[in-house]
């Protein structure tokens, strides 16, 4: 998970700070990687709360 983390920053940094754009493709991959990332932390530090949970 901590490298899904960093590869996401690497990305903003370099869309807000160089003004590269960052392709549809990549932002596609960084928002399933975010969506795999809360489904996680919701499993373990809210379990009763991911069994109701459908994204995933």
């Amino acid at each position: 998970m901590g490298r899904l983390l960093k590869h996401a920053e690497t990305f903003r940094y370099v869309a807000d700070y160089e003004g590269d754009p960052v392709e549809m493709s990549d932002a596609r991959e960084m928002v399933e990687q975010a969506e795999t990332f809360v489904a996680a932390m919701r499993a373990e530090f809210m379990p009763e709360e991911s069994d109701d949970n459908d994204y995933v």
